[in-house]
């Protein structure tokens, strides 16, 4: 079935007017995109949040007003009663674990990263979450596997990004977990904000494969205006 990327600008009707679940997309500078998840818990009278996690070294994790300069794209493959429960699910994750923040790393925990009952954090020292990767991990949690990761390659331009995101935690906040993802540098698979946010316009009922992501995750950088390459 031939997908088509209906992503919205937060100009114009702006992004009040995203859905119960969906995700943001913003070029947050030149080479650099960001991607979070938008909802409208319940325990929040259906207000729109903005649940994300920082990239800058210090373990943020943010719930708040989404940004007016993001692009979005709704779960419209996702029944309203589905789209309720993992928002609702997106946000005890949040007040589960904002206290202590989540790690910043390129390794991906296999299988779960958060525990299903209580849904604070539940990985090794040294895995952790992209702002990409966190996007994929929370809906996990709530039983929605958006794409099969396991399809996912590893690419040569993938070690440039790792060795600036964890040069970055050297320079800056967290060497011990730095050194701990050394070991991943051109071996990790990445997934970029733009693939994520292809993911969610093809997603109907099972994972989405890298195969089918990848042109599409072209369409959403030329739909946002972004250049080439991603660094978050």
């Amino acid at each position: 079935m031939q997908c088509e990327v209906k992503i919205r600008p937060a100009a114009g009707e702006g992004i009040e007017a995203a859905g119960i679940l969906g995700i943001s997309i913003m070029e947050t500078q030149p080479g650099q995109r960001h991607v979070g998840l938008l909802i409208r818990p319940e325990k929040m009278q259906g207000a729109l949040m903005h649940v994300h996690m920082g990239w800058d070294g210090a373990d943020h994790f943010f719930c708040e007003p989404p940004p007016t300069k993001a692009y979005w794209i709704d779960f419209e493959s996702v029944d309203e009663v589905a789209q309720a429960n993992i928002a609702d699910i997106v946000h005890t994750i949040f007040q589960s674990n904002s206290e202590t923040g989540l790690p910043y790393s390129v390794m991906l925990r296999e299988g779960h990263s958060f525990n299903l009952t209580n849904h604070k954090v539940e990985v090794e020292f040294g895995e952790g979450f992209t702002c990409a990767s966190f996007v994929l991990a929370s809906l996990a949690a709530a039983q929605l596997e958006l794409v099969n990761r396991a399809s996912w390659p590893y690419r040569e331009e993938d070690e440039k990004w790792q060795r600036l995101m964890i040069g970055h935690y050297l320079a800056r906040t967290n060497k011990p977990l730095a050194e701990a993802q050394r070991d991943q540098i051109g071996k990790a698979a990445r997934f970029r904000p733009e693939e994520v946010a292809a993911a969610v316009s093809c997603f109907e009922d099972a994972p989405v494969e890298f195969d089918r992501v990848l042109p599409l995750s072209l369409i959403v950088l030329r739909l946002i205006g972004a250049s080439a390459v991603s660094a978050e």
